[in-house]
């Protein structure tokens, strides 16, 4: 089989395997949400790629494919507006000032960066957080009192990115629709450390959720 027809397939299982992924991940951040008395906020996928594309990770190693879970810096142009980007990855010294200040210890601390995953023996990315991009960045409007973007260029259903179709960094800031992702160690060893206690915390609710419910999950990790 050729490498396009592989992709073919590839795309194909991920639009099988995606909606089924999207339920089991609300049905188990309401289970942690739940066990452990934390909101999942307005929009459960904002900050989804941990946990969404780890799914998406294991379903494609299941189906055959050579699987990566990756972590690193992502940048999102969705029109060609002025303000019509978002990015993840790129935090300035500013930003950390302002964590530190409020608080945040390193554990503490949002994820900083995006995750993903590569199938590198087809030299692709695979993202399912484009999905939810789009109400992700309106929902972000709304709360900085923004209006919804009326214009937005990326599509949301396609989720599997060949490397040509990638855009960079830079075409993003020149007002350029795209995706662009640059894989970096340290930022993909911490979105695989913070995947870890994750994974961790899940088993924790389903445990509390077998031996008594929410009450005593909280009596028993507080």
């Amino acid at each position: 089989m050729t490498n396009t027809a592989k992709i073919t397939e590839l795309k194909s299982i991920v639009d099988q395997i995606k909606s089924g992924i999207n339920d089991k991940y609300l049905n188990v951040m309401k289970s942690v949400s739940l066990a452990f008395g934390e909101p999942m906020g307005d929009n459960p996928f904002s900050g989804s790629c941990l946990y969404l594309n780890h799914l998406l990770c294991e379903g494609l190693k299941e189906k055959g494919f050579d699987a990566h879970y990756v972590g690193g810096a992502a940048s999102f142009g969705f029109n060609k507006s002025g303000n019509g980007y978002c990015e993840y990855g790129y935090v300035t010294q500013e930003q950390m000032q302002m964590y530190r200040a409020m608080g945040y210890t390193i554990d503490d601390l949002p994820f900083m960066g995006h995750a993903w995953v590569e199938v590198p023996s087809l030299n692709v990315i695979v993202d399912l957080t484009l999905m939810h991009l789009e109400s992700v960045i309106n929902d972000d409007n709304k709360m900085n009192g923004l209006p919804p973007e009326t214009e937005f260029l990326i599509d949301t259903n396609k989720l599997v990115l060949e490397q040509s179709e990638l855009i960079t960094r830079d075409a993003v800031w020149d007002f350029n629709a795209g995706c662009s992702y640059v894989k970096t160690d340290s930022i993909t060893h911490e979105a695989k450390r913070r995947s870890e206690l994750l994974l961790e915390k899940i088993g924790y609710a389903e445990l509390i959720h077998k031996q008594g419910g929410p009450e005593a999950v909280r009596v028993q990790f507080l």
